[in-house]
């Protein structure tokens, strides 16, 4: 294993784990590109010829896709207090960047610090040989998390956030998933399906994609127990 001390000091460890100006830069810029992915298949939609309409439209996927997946990574900084320094501003402002994905903010955070706290151990939940001495079951998990992990966090966060939390967490969960499932009635009663198809469900295949190879190449090529590398 490498040392990571040895490649950089604690200092410049404390400086790469502050947030600076940039994230505004990345806010907007992500922003706009969500809304115009969104704009475009909304305009596309509407066009007569299917193959140019259909061609289009995957473009338009894969560029809400790309926003959705820089908010992941915005959302990675609310989990550390990045984003702002007051905790209930923090708290909202990242729900708003993890409600595309039909997940709550509390939920991931939960896991993803138990991540950090006890990275590449047992207790690790990203670390998936904690499950099984199997090798070959192991490998057969790295194909699944490649393949359509994204979609199954979707119901094992919750269920493994609910089992890390003490009764206040769960609470604040269990308030954002009610927000959520509300919100999305909402959008199912007045937006048309087909609306909702080409920029919110279609999208997320592509995205899919991202989260998982990012997951796989952070967390099974490094250094899975050095806080640097992995």
């Amino acid at each position: 294993m490498v040392d990571s001390s040895k490649l950089l000091s604690n200092e410049e460890l404390m400086q790469l784990s502050k947030s600076g100006p940039i994230k505004w830069v990345n806010f907007i810029l992500f922003t706009l590109m969500w809304l115009s992915g969104i704009y475009l298949n909304l305009y596309l939609i509407k066009l007569d010829s299917s193959f140019l309409r259909n061609a289009l439209l995957g473009i338009g996927c894969f560029i809400i896709a790309t926003a959705l997946n820089a908010f992941f990574l915005i959302l990675h900084e609310g989990c550390h207090g990045l984003i702002f320094r007051n905790k209930f501003i923090n708290r909202v402002i990242s729900n708003l960047f993890s409600f595309p994905y039909f997940m709550s903010f509390n939920a991931y955070r939960t896991i993803h610090l138990t991540h950090h706290n006890h990275l590449g151990t047992d207790q690790d939940p990203d670390n998936y040989n904690s499950f099984t001495g199997n090798p070959k079951v192991v490998l057969i998990l790295q194909l699944v998390r490649l393949t359509c992990a994204a979609f199954l966090y979707l119901f094992t966060i919750p269920v493994i956030s609910w089992k890390l939390q003490n009764q206040a967490e769960r609470k604040e969960m269990l308030q954002e998933y009610l927000t959520l499932t509300i919100l999305t009635l909402i959008l199912l009663y007045f937006v048309p399906i087909q609306l909702l198809i080409v920029t919110v469900f279609l999208p997320l295949i592509p995205l899919n994609f991202y989260v998982n190879i990012r997951g796989l190449t952070q967390h099974t090529v490094t250094e899975s127990m050095d806080p640097l590398l992995a």
